[in-house]
């Protein structure tokens, strides 16, 4: 019972180091990527949510994640 239980722990534990991926843009910038609403979103450098409509970035102030 305690094997479980400290597995469970453990997953738990690493899940929340890896909630979000990070990624760096073909520029070079960083980004960080989430899902909203079943929906890939973007968080760049400015601090603002981005989302993908074709080759361009459209800001998202709807979205609402920390």
């Amino acid at each position: 019972m305690r094997r479980i239980l400290f597995s469970a722990l453990a997953a738990l534990s690493l899940a929340g180091c890896f909630g979000h991926e990070e990624y760096r843009g073909h520029d070079g910038r960083a980004y960080r990527h989430e899902r909203w609403h079943n929906e890939d979103v973007y968080r760049h450098e400015d601090g603002r949510w981005y989302s993908r409509r074709g080759n361009d970035w459209v800001v998202r102030a709807d979205v609402d994640l920390h």
